[in-house]
């Protein structure tokens, strides 16, 4: 890709060559010098540009500058090479770490448990809230549980206390 294809999906994304230029903050004549190459954008109005026309910022740097400057073009093209084998890898590592594209079925453990570990505090399931309304009228009126309470919560007492 060369600076005047980047300019002209980057208009096309903006509607106009006025608009982009204030996108980027560029007057419009130096964004018409860069297209005719009497003028050079920065790596920063470069990458502006290519976000502003949905590409990866990196890699249309890289591709610019190495048609921009002959000089070091072997540069731009050593770290155009890199991004690409970084992306490679990245997806990659992506794919194994959530098991290498399985389904949410298959990708995670499954521990079942009973519905009576569950609270329910006698109003329908624990998570039901259509009976979240309800109100708990004592230990008789719900279900508590693996608890029991077979008689009233007392102090014990003490056969030498006064």
């Amino acid at each position: 890709m060369n600076i005047s294809d980047l300019i002209e999906q980057a208009r096309s994304s903006t509607g106009s060559l006025g608009a982009l230029a204030e996108v980027i903050g560029k007057p419009q004549s130096r964004i018409s010098e860069w297209k005719k190459g009497t003028g050079k954008p920065s790596a920063t109005d470069i990458m502006l540009m290519a976000e502003v026309a949905g590409l990866p910022p990196l890699e249309t740097l890289a591709e610019v500058e190495s048609q921009l400057d002959a000089d070091r073009a072997s540069v731009w093209q050593r770290a155009l090479s890199s991004l690409r084998a970084a992306s490679v890898t990245g997806a990659l590592a992506l794919l194994i770490w959530t098991g290498l594209g399985m389904g949410p079925d298959h990708a995670q453990a499954s521990i079942a448990y009973p519905d009576s570990s569950l609270p329910s505090h006698g109003r329908g399931h624990w998570f039901d809230p259509s009976t979240a309304h309800q109100r708990i009228q004592g230990p008789a009126s719900h279900d508590a549980g693996p608890f029991r309470f077979d008689a009233p919560n007392t102090r014990p007492t003490r056969a030498d206390s006064p």
